[in-house]
């Protein structure tokens, strides 16, 4: 049971055990809040953290609303895909900005964003925005290509580091200055109790993945493929295959 990490000792098991020829069935069950394990339509945790996701982005609006020129600055979870930042953005319908990991994105210019909170506050009065963790990490080059012991790469702290470029913005002598406001839930959004939705999918997945178990196969990962749940159709996904590419918003997509 895990994420990328998990599921490539799975894989790791799997070879071994094929190596040995020892009658073993190894199942791997996708468990990653991020949501960014490849073919995998949604890993359970994910509308759970998405959800805690959504009280940080409110609190954040609040905050932002209630001040005079305020900016609500919110970091959520999401090292590679931006699936819970962009998710918890859209059932908010609070945020006016959203930063992936996904797309880069100018700080400075007219385009940039700096430029564009400045002009949502003029004309709204306040602007919330939200920010994957791994959003912007090649303004960094102290950390490019370096990766921790389980393999992620290691990241600068993107939200300390756009709090501070706000801030430094408003605070120049030309332009009126703005009451900011930075929320970061950090492991709040995962360290809690999974919602019904989560919890029924648990089921669904331990449930398949035991099946698969039972009916002989190894070396798969069970879940949700194009709507399917493992319960009505078993998903044979090589487990090499789910940890190579981790699995990424498109924002091209409408």
């Amino acid at each position: 049971i895990g994420g990328n990490g998990g599921n490539a000792g799975a894989a790791a098991l799997q070879r071994k055990c094929m190596e040995r020829e020892y009658a073993c069935a190894v199942v791997g069950v996708p468990k990653s809040i991020d949501n960014d394990i490849l073919v995998i339509d949604k890993t359970f945790g994910f509308d759970t953290a998405c959800q805690e996701g959504v009280k940080a982005i409110n609190a954040a609006y609040v905050e932002a609303s209630s001040a005079f020129r305020g900016v609500g600055l919110v970091k959520l979870m999401g090292r590679q895909s931006g699936f819970i930042a962009l998710q918890s953005s859209l059932a908010s319908g609070e945020v006016d900005v959203c930063l992936i990991p996904e797309m880069k994105f100018d700080l400075d210019g007219d385009s940039g964003l700096l430029r564009h909170i400045e002009r949502v506050v003029e004309a709204k009065g306040h602007c919330v925005v939200v920010v994957a963790e791994g959003a912007c990490q090649e303004n960094f080059a102290s950390t490019e290509g370096k990766t921790d012991a389980s393999g992620n790469p290691i990241l600068q702290d993107i939200g300390r580091y756009l709090k501070e470029k706000i801030a430094a913005h408003f605070s120049e002598k030309s332009r009126k200055k703005v009451d900011l406001k930075y929320i970061d839930p950090t492991y709040m959004i995962r360290a809690v109790e999974t919602n019904t939705s989560d919890k029924i999918y648990c089921y669904v997945l331990a449930q398949g993945a035991v099946h698969a178990a039972f009916a002989g196969f190894t070396g798969i990962t069970v879940g949700m493929v194009n709507t399917h749940t493992a319960y009505v159709i078993t998903i044979s996904l090589p487990l090499s295959l789910s940890v190579t590419i981790a699995s990424l918003e498109s924002p091209n997509i409408r």
